[in-house]
């Protein structure tokens, strides 16, 4: 066999392993698979049988005197599979009950834990009461499920049960189970699965390890470096091992050419911003060379753009990347109408507040309506729908308003908005929304954005506006958008409908249902606040919560109430001591406050607990190289993920926050506000990978329930 077909494949568990290492054996690992790599035939790699290993073909490697890898050295055959590093002791006892091996119903590698009893069978008067006692045996292998763990499968009763059997089952079989356990139907599971690749082949060779490799869920596990340079980058990463195992679901979005506008919805945790970063990287790999046309990949604010292109730059060669633009819309919008001359400068509420002054004065006496009143007016009818004249005005239909205007009263009321616009041009203003219609309008007019593909990520903060000038910026076509987001996380805009801003999405809208970040009892936690809420699925409809599904589980979510904001921050520091003490560094904790002023109060009160903070700063990514106790805004958070998540200083008037909009006169109006306050607090709850920790003093909030510790 010919050195250069060999093939060396390196489970997603041999990256986990080897971030677990003491720095000193990374390095023997290093120099170890370098050589392995070139020849994994080569006599100085000692490979040693394992005695009373499940899985004869299941060997051991020296890296130094103490540690050793986990190989699957194949009878015949071309491939090799790294699958564990470890102190020798704990190598073998992992590898001990281990097989890994091509499952004869999908053609897929699996690797999977038997238990001392292969198949232990259920009393005869247990059968009727386990979880899967309607199930024939050709139903579970029919999901992939390997025949040695039939028995157990057959002894699963409860949810704990199932929770421990998630140490030995494949993970897509586990996926299954779980919401089979949950109440969907069989069928309804065989589909789901069947729409990301993993369903039933005829024929399968179950030792032909390099057809299986290429199977969607092999490639969920398995990552075959194409040179060694690409091995390096991955262990100098590993606990980003994101970068490279989708799931067959996201693999599926990703690797597809698509007709047209594509929306992928997706609850905290599923991969959405994954997703879109690997499918920016796809597009680039894909596109015609010649093409002076580039990839966009905007979102809506400029610290997640930042972290975006942060991350898309150590998962592609630089030749690709330099084909795609990050940047937030807001601030792409800026620089292109500065290349038209456009003339006009963006004005965030500060210049238009006198504005809205003299504007005021046009509201006749007899009108008692309030100068906040108009202003929502405004954001919710007028820009959205673009009015210009008191006729269409008249003939809107004021969706999403609590408050009825007669004719009479639109009439008396739009000489204000009149005038505020003609101010508006005077002073050479535009808000962000009309910097959003006028670049639209001018792309309209023949003056291209340059862009042949736009990837949207966190889109369900994007406004009408917006989506009217993402439909503008690339020609109707094959692959021309991909918006992801997820309406429970939307914290900026009012709602829009695609298919009202032009963007046909029919036949083209799929979900991710997957929680990798999130423990299940996180999510729910999370949930709860959501709990007979509506929540749209950006084109109008609602998006329905059932079949999202968590595979980690954790601790509940601790909350704290303390007597006084001196008491709450000893126990924060408290809580980061503990953490400190059991993993060590805090870089992966996060602490986050509902504003900027509660910020400030809370960074001086845990500094003089002596503990080292590293702020969450705008436009900058955070870098886990560096130490100390993360801490930002609620808002800053969005997109980011961290171990442990700190939600301090929830009192009653800041969760919700008791802004304008909550003492509007409009109840249309405080609704939406609660569900935006809603929707950041479920966004930084799910941000959390290993646990939560919400904490207030005096009254806290009304959402953090009665559980308190």
């Amino acid at each position: 066999m010919a050195i250069n077909d060999i093939q060396v494949a390196i489970s997603d568990d041999f990256f986990s392993a080897f971030a677990r290492i003491p720095q000193k054996q990374q390095t023997k690992v290093q120099h170890f698979l370098t050589k392995f790599q070139q020849d994994p035939t080569a006599s100085g790699i000692n490979y040693e049988k394992l005695h009373q290993c499940r899985d004869p073909r299941i060997r051991s490697v020296r890296i130094d005197q103490t540690y050793r890898g986990i190989v699957l050295q194949p009878k015949s055959g071309n491939v090799y599979m790294l699958l564990w590093v470890d102190h020798h002791d704990r190598a073998y006892e992992w590898a001990k009950n281990r097989i890994c091996d091509i499952n004869p119903q999908l053609g897929a590698v699996q690797i999977y834990r038997v238990t001392e009893k292969e198949e232990p069978q259920a009393p005869e008067d247990k059968k009727d009461a386990a979880m899967f006692s309607s199930l024939r045996d050709k139903d579970l292998l029919r999901l992939g499920l390997p025949e040695k763990l039939l028995g157990d499968v057959r002894s699963i009763e409860t949810e704990p049960d199932l929770k421990d059997f998630a140490q030995s089952c494949p993970e897509h079989v586990y996926e299954a189970l779980v919401w089979l356990s949950q109440g969907e139907s069989y069928d309804d599971v065989l589909s789901i699965i069947a729409e990301q690749g993993v369903q039933e082949k005829e024929g399968v060779d179950t030792e032909d390890f390099t057809s299986a490799l290429d199977h969607p869920v092999s490639r969920h596990k398995f990552y075959i470096a194409p040179t060694e340079k690409a091995l390096l980058d991955m262990l100098h990463a590993p606990l980003e091992n994101w970068r490279t195992f989708l799931h067959p679901s996201q693999r599926r979005l990703v690797e597809k050419s698509w007709s047209g506008p594509v929306r992928v919805l997706g609850g905290a945790g599923t991969g959405k911003t994954v997703v879109a970063m690997h499918r920016a990287k796809w597009l680039a790999e894909h596109m015609e060379r010649k093409s002076s046309k580039k990839i966009l990949f905007t979102t809506f604010t400029k610290n997640l753009a930042a972290d975006i292109q942060a991350n898309l730059e150590k998962i592609m060669d630089k030749e690709d990347f330099d084909r795609i633009k990050v940047i937030n819309l807001d601030r792409w919008v800026m620089e292109f109408l500065s290349d038209q001359g456009h003339g006009f400068t963006v004005d965030y509420g500060e210049k238009s507040k006198e504005l809205w002054q003299q504007s005021l004065e046009m509201l006749p006496s007899e009108m008692e309506l309030s100068l906040g009143f108009l202003k929502e007016e405004w954001d919710e009818v007028i820009q959205p729908l673009e009015i210009s004249d008191l006729d269409s005005y008249i003939r809107t239909e004021r969706r999403g308003r609590g408050l009825a205007l007669s004719r009479q009263e639109r009439e008396g009321i739009w000489p204000v908005f009149e005038r505020y616009m003609g101010l508006m041009d005077q002073e050479k203003l535009r808000e962000p929304a009309d910097m959003m219609r006028d670049a639209r309008l001018y792309l309209e007019k023949g003056n291209p954005s340059g862009f042949g593909h736009i990837i949207v990520d966190e889109a369900q903060d994007m406004g009408v506006q917006a989506f009217r000038l993402l439909r503008a910026m690339v020609s109707e076509g094959p692959d021309d958008l991909f918006i992801v987001g997820d309406a429970h996380q939307r914290i900026y805009s009012v709602q829009a409908a695609l298919s009202q801003c032009g963007i046909r999405i029919v036949g083209r809208s799929t979900r991710l249902r997957i929680n990798y970040r999130t423990s299940e009892e996180t999510r729910r936690w999370a949930m709860a606040l959501m709990k007979d809420v509506f929540v749209d699925d950006l084109d109008g409809g609602e998006d329905q919560q059932e079949g999202y599904i968590s595979l980690i589980h954790g601790t509940e979510p601790q909350i704290l109430a303390a007597d006084n904001p001196e008491a709450e921050c000893d126990a924060i520091a408290d809580h980061l001591r503990l953490i400190e003490r059991n993993e060590g560094a805090l870089n992966a904790c996060c602490v986050v406050l509902r504003t900027h002023k509660l910020l400030q109060q809370y960074s001086g009160e845990l500094e003089k607990r002596g503990l080292v903070l590293y702020p969450l700063l705008p436009s900058k990514p955070d870098d886990r190289e560096e130490p100390g106790v993360r801490i930002g805004t609620m808002h800053r958070v969005k997109g980011l993920e961290f171990d442990h998540m700190l939600i301090c200083g929830m009192n009653e008037d800041a969760m919700p926050l008791m802004s304008h909009a909550m003492k509007s006169e409009d109840p249309e109006i405080r609704k939406k506000a609660e569900m935006r306050d809603r929707a950041l607090l479920f966004m930084a709850v799910t941000r959390a990978k290993k646990s939560v920790f919400l904490s207030g003093s005096g009254k806290i909030s009304p959402w953090l329930g009665e559980n308190l510790a």
